[in-house]
């Protein structure tokens, strides 16, 4: 569980996370931004996640699915830890992760989510996360900061390879989330236009 002053700095320190300036705040450009860089993460050739299609499916009420079809959040024992009983992608939902710590090592050990995995889960009205590691499905679910449901193995067969992200912003964040459909389409063909061996695939459903 993320300790009270975790919490404390990502809320009122955005600009951290997603650089942005100074006097910047959680609302929903900084929503926007902290998808588009996760997906830049995911998308990146330096990051290791071998991604060759990604879709990005906004749905009604705030729901933001991102799936790929890379390499998969890795569920092996962190290395600086070799002996504990976790796994990596539990260890980063709990806030192991530092800010300024986006190096080629962490990139390549905890995936493309490393550095936005805590934030995920503190910013989150819920968040589900299913991933494909070394032939073998796992999920785990989350809320608020904290791990709901626990990572374990899936044999559901929805998720055969990469990873898929279920994420909707917490109300008490954001008191008026609402993605820009025109705004996010223009943020991903620019992304396309960076990484023309991925296909982005962008599907929106309007809010009632």
């Amino acid at each position: 569980m993320f300790r009270k002053s975790t919490r404390e700095l990502i809320y009122t320190r955005p600009h951290m996370f997603i650089d942005r300036g100074s006097e910047s705040k959680w609302d929903n450009e900084s929503l926007q931004r902290l998808m588009v860089l996760a997906i830049r993460q995911a998308v990146d050739p330096s990051g290791l996640n071998q991604c060759k299609v990604i879709t990005i499916s906004l749905k009604s009420d705030d729901l933001i699915i991102i799936e790929d079809d890379g390499r998969g959040l890795p569920i092996a024992t962190p290395s600086r830890f070799p002996n504990s009983d976790t796994t990596t992608l539990t260890y980063l939902l709990e806030g192991y992760m530092q800010t300024g710590e986006r190096t080629q090592e962490n990139t390549e050990e905890y995936g493309f989510l490393g550095y936005f995995t805590f934030l995920f889960n503190v910013l989150s009205e819920s968040l589900r996360i299913d991933t494909v590691w070394q032939g073998q499905a796992y999920t785990v679910t989350c809320s608020g900061g904290d791990i709901v449901i626990p990572l374990h193995k899936a044999d559901d067969g929805t998720l055969k390879q990469g990873t898929r992200i279920r994420f909707k912003p917490d109300s008490n964040v954001f008191p008026d989330p609402a993605f820009s459909e025109e705004s996010l389409k223009t943020d991903i063909n620019a992304l396309a236009s960076e990484f023309p061996t991925v296909k982005f695939e962008f599907t929106a459903v309007n809010n009632a």
